[in-house]
């Protein structure tokens, strides 16, 4: 992308921003974005000065620039303040680094804003020296400033950087979505392998939460808590198809019971049938979108809730 730096009415440049070599840095201590920017001169401009051809230099002395997230506020992201760049149009190019800080808060915000790709906008603003006009026979090395100058107006570069360069790079770059699933055991009896069943589907959910993909985060959570019952025989017999609720009650009072008590199953009976009660909202026709946060909730409540569940049954080997 070429952005044209502009000064009187003059071209005297562009810059341009590889979205491949955006990166982040400083892990989750000192988290931060790192643009580079190529900035590149035009050859220098000739005027006419009391009817004599001469050449019009310019120095870039600073760079200041914000950075936006590209949503319906367009909210300010982080700022960078470059001195000293002393980039004179006489130079073919020079390249430069800004650096965005970032916090926790403003990660979770882009998160929180983010469908697929990482959309943001990048304002630009010089201050440029003008120098005094040479003859053109003149070498470069005896410029002098004649004045400060500020472009015509800001630059402004579309940042549109895809989901696989922000996820599978940047985010840990910047100590952010490293997450990974908590270690569950998984009992040695013949029924493990429907534990493994619902580890996989955990798996898959903490895959699409790196993906930013929040309602297939729930729907796998959906899928892995709805298998709990599953996990072994139920000796119970209905007369017709049970509820979720009830298939969890017998499976709970048959292989869990004794070894929590009557209070403690009943809680854990109440919070995984209140998690899948939200999670099937992900699968209703009149669909639910989930955000960042439910996702958060719900993943991590099903993951230790599992866990839990898992430990005891280990303990007593009853899958």
């Amino acid at each position: 992308m070429n952005n044209k730096i502009n000064v009187e009415s003059e071209d005297i440049g562009y810059i341009q921003c590889d979205i491949n070599e955006i990166r982040g840095d400083g892990n989750n201590i000192n988290p931060r974005l790192i643009i580079p920017l190529k900035i590149n001169s035009n050859n220098p401009g000739i005027i006419d000065r009391n009817g004599k051809k001469v050449k019009q230099h310019y120095k870039i002395i600073t760079l200041s620039s914000n950075l936006y997230i590209k949503n319906s506020y367009k909210t300010l992201i982080g700022q960078s303040y470059t001195v000293n760049l002393l980039f004179n149009t006489v130079s073919r190019y020079k390249i430069t680094n800004i650096s965005i800080p970032l916090d926790f808060n403003k990660i979770e915000y882009i998160e929180n804003n983010r469908i697929s790709d990482a959309n943001f906008e990048l304002e630009i603003n010089l201050l440029t020296a003008k120098y005094e006009p040479i003859d053109l026979d003149i070498p470069h090395e005896y410029l002098h400033i004649l004045d400060f100058v500020d472009p015509t107006s800001s630059i402004i570069i579309d940042l549109k950087i895809p989901e696989s360069i922000w996820v599978k790079n940047i985010l840990p770059e910047i100590g952010y979505g490293q997450y990974s699933l908590i270690e569950i055991p998984i009992p040695a009896e013949v029924e493990s392998d429907k534990m493994k069943t619902i580890i996989k589907e955990l798996d898959e959910a903490f895959d699409y939460f790196k993906k930013g993909d929040y309602n297939k985060v729930v729907a796998h959570c959906r899928i892995a808590i709805d298998s709990i019952p599953n996990l072994n025989k139920i000796s119970k017999k209905w007369s017709e198809n049970p509820k979720y609720r009830d298939r969890l009650e017998a499976f709970v009072d048959e292989y869990i019971k004794n070894e929590l008590g009557k209070e403690k199953s009943k809680q854990i009976v109440g919070n995984l049938a209140l998690l899948w009660d939200i999670c099937s909202k992900s699968v209703h026709p009149k669909k639910v979108i989930f955000n960042r946060e439910d996702a958060i909730y719900i993943l991590g409540n099903t993951s230790y809730l599992v866990k839990y569940i898992a430990n005891i049954l280990k303990i007593n080997e009853k899958i």
